[in-house]
C-alpha cells in the first residue's frame, strides 16, 4: 500500500496550485496586460477548471468533489479582473475628448492657414445647421466671409 507523507502533501498542494494559477497570471499579466471584462473572464476560468479536472483525474486524483480546483477557478476570476491600483509615474491621463474652441478662435485659426472663402462658407453653414450658431452669427459671420472676396 501506497503511504502518504508530509513532503507529497506539500508538493502536491504546490503542484495543484501553480498548475491551476500559471494560465490566469500568464493570461493577465503577460498577454493581455489589463483587466479582463465579467463574461469573458467567466468564460475562461470554466474552461480551465475543466481543463484542470480532466488533468487531475487523468493523473489519477483520489478526490471526489475537487473543491479546490473551484477555488482555484474563483480565484482566477478575481486575478482577470483585478485593476491596477498603482500607476506608472510617468503616465499621463488624457482627457478622453479636448474642450471644443471657442467658435471665432476656430475661425480665426483656419483663416491663418488659408482656407478658401468657400471652405469657410461651407464650415460655417455645417455649424449652423448643427446649432452650435445661432442665426444672427451665421449671418454677420457670412457677411464678414463674403466681405473678404
Amino acid at each position: 500500500m501506497y503511504e502518504i507523507n508530509s513532503t507529497d502533501v506539500i508538493l502536491s498542494i504546490i503542484f495543484t496550485w501553480v498548475i491551476g494559477l500559471t494560465p490566469p497570471l500568464l493570461i493577465r499579466y503577460t498577454f493581455v496586460k489589463h483587466p479582463i471584462a465579467k463574461w469573458p473572464a467567466i468564460g475562461i476560468c470554466a474552461f480551465f477548471w475543466v481543463c484542470n479536472i480532466t488533468l487531475f483525474i487523468a493523473l489519477g486524483s483520489k478526490s471526489k468533489s475537487h473543491t479546490v480546483l473551484l477555488l482555484i477557478a474563483w480565484i482566477s476570476y478575481w486575478i482577470l479582473r483585478k485593476e491596477n491600483k498603482i500607476q506608472k509615474p510617468n503616465s499621463v491621463q488624457a482627457d478622453p475628448i479636448p474642450p471644443p474652441l471657442p467658435l471665432q478662435e476656430t475661425l480665426e485659426a483656419r483663416n491663418k492657414y488659408g482656407y478658401s472663402i468657400d471652405k469657410k462658407l461651407t464650415e460655417l453653414k455645417s455649424l449652423h445647421e448643427k446649432g452650435l450658431v445661432t442665426d444672427e452669427v451665421y449671418k454677420e459671420r457670412q457677411r464678414e466671409i463674403l466681405r473678404e472676396k
